[in-house]
């Protein structure tokens, strides 16, 4: 009788185990734009979270923008997703930043990127780059909080965090009135 009783919770987690919230936390993106060059000056990395059609519109009204934004960016429907712009900053020729996959656990996101450096024996050209990686992120689920973003370098054993960013994501495509949006740097 025990061996059935054990068999029969094996069974019933087996069974139940899907329901317990325990599914991918892996967000699908796709890429908007990446290229090895960017009218960004800065060169320390950084990470710009677009919630809604307000920001990204503020962004690009702005003036003088540093920011790498182009038309696709403006297709983006923000009730079904976000967009991450990675900038790698200003460097030398031979460096790069791909975002290799983006997860969620909570009221957390991690973004795994390579920080592509040039090899040894490759020829590094005096002429400055400033890589970056646009991609539209895949809302699933509840978000309507803020999140933690945390940029990781994959390049290593272990991923190392780059960089935190902290921004509010609206389930839908616009942040509720009582919630100040935050304006990129």
């Amino acid at each position: 009788m025990s061996s059935f009783r054990g068999l029969f919770c094996l069974c019933l987690f087996i069974m139940l185990f899907p329901l317990t919230g325990c599914s991918s936390d892996q967000l699908s993106f796709s890429t908007l734009n990446q290229a090895g060059d960017a009218s960004y000056s800065n060169t320390s990395t950084e990470l710009v979270v677009i919630a809604t059609q307000d920001e990204l519109n503020k962004l690009m009204a702005s003036v003088v923008t540093k920011y790498p934004l182009d038309a696709k960016a403006e297709n983006v429907d923000f009730d079904q997703n976000f967009i991450l712009l990675v900038l790698r900053g200003r460097t030398l020729s031979g460096y790069d930043v791909t975002v290799q996959k983006v997860r969620r656990v909570g009221s957390e996101v991690s973004i795994y990127a390579e920080f592509k450096k040039p090899d040894p024996d490759q020829l590094i050209l005096p002429a400055s780059a400033s890589p970056y990686h646009l991609i539209s992120v895949s809302k699933k689920g509840e978000w309507d909080q803020d999140i933690r973003f945390t940029l990781l370098d994959t390049g290593g054993d272990e991923p190392q965090t780059v960089l935190q960013v902290t921004h509010f994501i609206p389930t839908h495509g616009m942040i509720p009135s009582h919630i100040q949006s935050p304006t990129p740097k």
